[in-house]
């Protein structure tokens, strides 16, 4: 082969990125006759060493050029969502140059193994190398995670003894499939709904806890329910019985303070006030008169006093009359003994149930009279005694 067939480019050399007549250009420019082809000749052998080094060099970019070269594609898995805590197997499959291929993952820059539990959403970036270490542009992946369970509680309330509130737990992030647990369950309707009904019997506070169906770490939040004291009520009067037209003057108290208050008499007739108030009973019977009480909290509490009205009309109640009496023993069984201080031929007696009906009654002209009453059944009577336009009322019970 003569020199100038060596200098010469060979045409069916693979191209690279580099003119293959950069790497003979001292070659192609020398003179073959320049030479003598006499391997003792020194000019011939720095030439054969300078076309050997040249040729050489133009492997090696050969070479680099090819490596560098891109024509791998890679297929990757699709987009998922996952909930914190949840994995994901990264895979890829690639095709082009020449298997078998070699796969690199990073994540942020960063090696990654091919099993992911990411936190947050993030994107994974793979790179495919074949067998003679052709590689591929850089492919990537959206791993979305979900966002971390929340949950908030309503507003702390305060309940009357007796009432309820409802309860709200409103939870965000997971994968939006919610399941709630309360505790504690004490007072609750339903513990594992989101709003359940609190009626505790003390102050508590509520806890409540939110899952989703797919591993998300659990929230928690909390409320706490007050339960006001309990409204206490009481009721004085000024006379616990009388005759018609019987006028009772009437005294109240509330702790907490009242704040509005309604009153029934037991005779169809109402009156307001939270402090005192009069009525008169116009007919006889025995009535309760009721204190409805609506305190300052909202709260209700209530309080009731019995009135016995006797049927004593067109006379005056008289303390002189009571005091002139005595009678025992009281309680009695059969039979009741009446002492008067002096005979009173105006004098009666009359005995009346609790309900204010008549049961019994009798001239008391005498100074001492024992009426037989073993037919009256046990319970509490009164005792109406009048003479002319004067009047008393006493309490028995029969045993």
């Amino acid at each position: 082969m003569s020199l100038r067939n060596l200098a010469k480019p060979d045409k069916t050399e693979r191209k690279t990125n580099f003119p293959v007549s950069f790497f003979h250009f001292k070659v192609i420019h020398t003179k073959e006759k320049d030479l003598q082809l006499n391997p003792t000749n020194a000019k011939y052998r720095i030439m054969k060493k300078i076309q050997l080094q040249l040729s050489l060099l133009g492997f090696l970019f050969f070479s680099a050029g090819e490596t560098h070269a891109t024509n791998i594609t890679v297929s990757l898995i699709p987009s998922v969502t996952i909930c914190i805590g949840q994995c994901v197997s990264l895979s890829a499959l690639a095709s082009g140059g020449t298997p078998p291929y070699t796969y690199s993952w990073t994540h942020s820059g960063l090696p990654v193994s091919l099993t992911s539990c990411p936190d947050v959403s993030s994107w994974y970036k793979v790179i495919a190398t074949d067998h003679n270490g052709l590689v591929s542009n850089g492919d990537s992946v959206h791993i979305l995670v979900n966002p971390p369970l929340e949950v908030i509680c309503n507003s702390n309330a305060t309940v009357c003894p007796g009432s309820s509130v409802q309860l709200m737990a409103t939870a965000s992030g997971g994968n939006s499939t919610y399941s709630y647990s309360w505790i504690p369950s004490t007072g609750l309707n339903n513990p594992n709904i989101q709003n359940p009904l609190a009626s505790p019997g003390t102050p508590t506070t509520y806890t409540a806890i939110v899952s989703d169906n797919c591993g998300t770490p659990t929230d928690s939040s909390f409320t706490t329910v007050t339960v006001y004291p309990s409204t206490q009520t009481a009721i004085s009067v000024s006379d616990t019985q009388g005759c018609v037209p019987f006028c009772v003057h009437f005294l109240a108290s509330s702790i907490p303070a009242c704040a509005n208050a309604v009153w029934a008499f037991g005779d169809g007739a109402m009156g307001t006030g939270c402090d005192s108030t009069q009525h008169c009973f116009t007919v006889s019977g025995l009535y309760s008169a009721n204190f409805s009480v609506t305190d300052i909290h909202g709260c209700k509490g209530n309080s009731s006093v019995q009135i016995p009205v006797l049927v004593c009309a067109g006379v005056q109640a008289d303390p002189d009359l009571e005091s002139t009496l005595k009678l025992y023993p009281n309680p009695f069984k059969d039979q009741v003994t009446f002492q008067f201080e002096a005979y009173d031929k105006n004098r009666r007696i009359v005995l009346y149930d609790a309900t204010g009906k008549k049961v019994f009654g009798s001239s008391a002209c005498e100074q001492t009279i024992t009426p037989d009453l073993v037919f009256l059944p046990r319970g509490l009577y009164y005792l109406q005694v009048t003479s002319g336009q004067e009047n008393s009322v006493r309490k028995i019970s029969k045993q």
